[in-house]
């Protein structure tokens, strides 16, 4: 079984077409939201087609407005029993939104993610710095995943001590020698795999993508795909508890 850790399902037109293809090519998806509308949206089709992938809710940076994140809609999510996590949260600094905003989102977020023991899925662009310093404030109570990994060790190693696990995707079909180093430095064990797919950028669902980049990053780590399956596999389990 292969794995997605960062899908946005709630984008695609016909959702119950998407997770049907991914059951066929054998891999399970996290879906994760961008706003709690679309997330809510999300949560009604899950219950509708009566199947329950893992499910992460929240609000992107790019789409917060001027009133944050509305606590009501979070908790209603919630309240479906089908979420796993939260997010897609978290900062950004090349877009125009108050950064103050932003953080305040990310903390209710991640004060939620706390309160009911979930997991969470997260954004970095450009604020390496003040995120891992929120982070801090939520060590050993938040867990997760920092998605699109393509950073320096340095600062991989910072997000692995507070807890993530770092999502590495379509880079490594254009992979330098810098990330490879990074990711044989990092180890299996710190990683998860993800597609970022969203239909608007992505157009249909590739899932030949999702397994070039599994088989070269087996290559890179030196392991058959069988045991990397299942060393993926055990990360998701590890952060998402289930």
């Amino acid at each position: 079984m292969f794995y997605d850790a960062h899908l946005h399902g709630g984008m695609f037109p016909d959702l119950g077409h998407l997770l049907k293809k991914l059951k066929q090519e054998e891999i399970a998806p996290l879906l994760v939201g961008t706003t709690l509308e679309e997330s809510l949206n999300t949560l009604a089709s899950l219950s509708s087609l009566q199947v329950k992938p893992y499910v992460f809710v929240g609000v992107h940076p790019w789409y917060l407005n001027a009133k944050g994140v509305n606590l009501e809609l979070l908790q209603k999510c919630y309240a479906s029993g089908m979420v796993t996590g939260i997010g897609e949260c978290g900062l950004d600094k090349r877009i125009d939104t108050d950064m103050r905003l932003q953080e305040d989102a990310l903390r209710l977020q991640l004060s939620f993610a706390k309160e009911h023991h979930l997991c969470v899925n997260l954004h970095v662009r450009n604020a390496h710095e003040p995120l891992k310093q929120i982070l801090r404030n939520y060590q050993g109570a938040c867990r997760g995943f920092i998605h699109n990994f393509t950073f320096s060790y340095e600062v991989a190693r910072d997000y692995l001590d507070l807890g993530y696990k770092l999502s590495v995707g379509f880079h490594l079909l254009k992979t330098t020698q810098k990330m490879v180093d990074v990711l044989k430095k990092v180890g299996v064990s710190s990683l998860v795999l993800e597609s970022d797919a969203d239909y608007l950028h992505s157009g249909q669902y590739d899932a030949s993508s999702l397994k070039k980049c599994h088989a070269i990053l087996a290559k890179i780590l030196n392991l058959d795909n069988l045991m990397l399956c299942n060393s993926l596999e055990n990360n998701i389990k590890e952060i998402t508890g289930c």
